[in-house]
C-alpha cells in the first residue's frame, strides 16, 4: 500500500508539472507577457494538484 501511495503521488506531481506547462505554453502563443503565463501556469497546476490530491487521499483512505 505504501508503494502504491508513493507511485500515486510521482504521478500527480508529473500531472501537476503538465499543466503548468501546457498553460505557459498556450499563455505565451496567445500574446501574453512570459512572467504572466509563468504564474497562470503555476495557479493553474497548483489547482490542478490541489483538487487530485483531495480525490486521490479519498480514494486511497477507502482502500485502508
Amino acid at each position: 500500500m505504501r508503494k502504491l501511495r508513493r507511485y500515486a503521488l510521482i504521478a500527480l506531481e508529473v500531472v501537476g508539472a503538465a499543466v503548468a506547462m501546457t498553460c505557459v505554453g498556450y499563455g505565451i502563443r496567445a500574446g501574453f507577457s512570459p512572467m504572466l503565463a509563468v504564474y497562470a501556469g503555476a495557479g493553474a497546476g497548483l489547482w490542478c494538484t490541489a483538487a487530485v490530491f483531495r480525490d486521490l487521499t479519498a480514494s486511497l483512505s477507502e482502500l485502508d
